[in-house]
């Protein structure tokens, strides 16, 4: 028996997504950690280039306004997959399907045309959507023993995916004789190196044939508690995304200059690093969520 299996329950069968031997839970805990990481670049990413891109290609405001939509509208939409390709792949094929739209989108946004940003944009917002499901699912299964702490580590990589390209991209961009599709293709570089390490590290897992199927569980529907769970989300993520988008060509259009603008919006991101790792392990201890989230 491994080291991980001896550190927890075993799961039951239903719970299993792949008979391969379970990888060291060093490593595992790197790969999760390292993909919560790329679930924000691409969308934090371009708000601090967003004036050279409005220049260099012609796009208006309603445009990119319609594009940053877009993204948020992939992150929904995509997430409720999910539940089909952990049925079909298992959760750790899964998460390198997201892993490989998120690193396609990056790639993709880098060649410098409207389509190719367009498009590589909403392909990293597919990943992200679906990667915003199903890395919670992997944390909680293979770290059911550490799941407050790993839940901290697991946030605190997610918001430093969104702050540092903020504060980063802009002199990214200067770096780069001024170019705004070296800075933004400059984020597919951990992607890459994120999607080589999850291959690697998986690359042994086999389809499931056990998975649970939930099809025949109660429709989430009627439950007021879930309404109340998506109402509270999607008032917190109109509220980030909104930050996340426009903070900086806000500052810019004030006339901050880019690199200002940017550690400004950065900083201002930069609280929820700090809560996000004892925001779980005290809700942990309680009885009752509700406290601490209002």
């Amino acid at each position: 028996m491994s080291r991980i299996e001896a550190a927890r329950p075993a799961p039951s069968p239903a719970r299993r997504s792949s008979p391969a031997p379970i990888r060291p839970r060093l490593a595992l805990a790197g790969v999760i950690l390292l993909i919560a990481f790329n679930l924000r670049t691409a969308v934090s990413s371009l708000s601090p280039v967003l004036t050279e891109v409005l220049a260099s290609t012609g796009m208006t405001a309603s445009d990119v306004s319609l594009l940053s939509m877009g993204q948020v509208l992939c992150l929904g939409l995509f997430a409720a997959t999910v539940p089909w390709l952990v049925r079909r792949f298992g959760l750790e094929r899964a998460a390198l399907i997201a892993m490989a739209a998120i690193t396609a989108g990056l790639v993709l946004r880098g060649f410098g045309s409207v389509a190719t940003l367009a498009v590589g944009s909403l392909l990293a917002c597919v990943g992200i959507g679906a990667g915003n499901v199903i890395m919670p699912g992997l944390l909680k299964r293979d770290f059911a023993d550490r799941t407050a702490m790993m839940s901290g580590l697991y946030a605190m990589l997610l918001c430093l995916g969104g702050t540092i390209p903020v504060g980063a991209t802009a002199p990214l961009r200067i770096a780069f004789d001024g170019s705004w599709p070296w800075a933004l293709e400059f984020w597919a570089l951990p992607a890459v190196l994120t999607l080589a390490a999850a291959t690697i590290l998986w690359r042994g897992v086999r389809n499931p044939a056990n998975v649970a199927d939930h099809r025949g569980a109660p429709s989430l529907l009627r439950d007021p508690l879930a309404w109340n769970v998506m109402l509270y989300m999607g008032l917190q993520s109109m509220l980030a995304y909104s930050v996340l988008s426009w903070m900086a060509p806000i500052l810019r259009s004030r006339g901050d200059d880019p690199v200002k603008a940017g550690l400004v919006a950065s900083v201002a991101l930069i609280a929820q690093v700090a809560a996000s790792f004892p925001a779980p392990v005290l809700a942990a201890r309680l009885k009752r969520q509700s406290i601490p989230a209002a």
